[in-house]
């Protein structure tokens, strides 16, 4: 795939932490057409993964956000606006 094109977008994720949910997340990821640039998964108090995703694609991001909330693991998805995607001090 060629990156010229490409926008970059980074989206929060919580999802519940089970058997192979991290897998079927990142399996939506690449039906959708997005490539992983970078990936922050933690455990949260709650026992449930905080997921803080950096994507690429010529596809519009809204395509991939529609895809992740209809995964039952998935309790939470927020698309970051550009101008916070940006900035280095974002922790999940």
């Amino acid at each position: 795939m060629d990156f010229s094109d490409c926008s970059e977008h980074k989206l929060q994720i919580t999802c519940n932490n089970e058997f192979a949910a991290l897998e079927r997340l990142l399996r939506i990821v690449r039906f959708r057409g997005f490539s992983v640039t970078d990936l922050h998964a933690q455990l949260n108090n709650s026992g449930q993964f905080d997921i803080l995703l950096t994507v690429e694609s010529e596809r519009p991001v809204s395509l991939l956000e529609n895809q992740l909330r209809k995964n039952y693991d998935v309790t939470r998805v927020q698309v970051l606006p550009q101008a916070v995607s940006q900035s280095q001090g974002i922790s999940a």
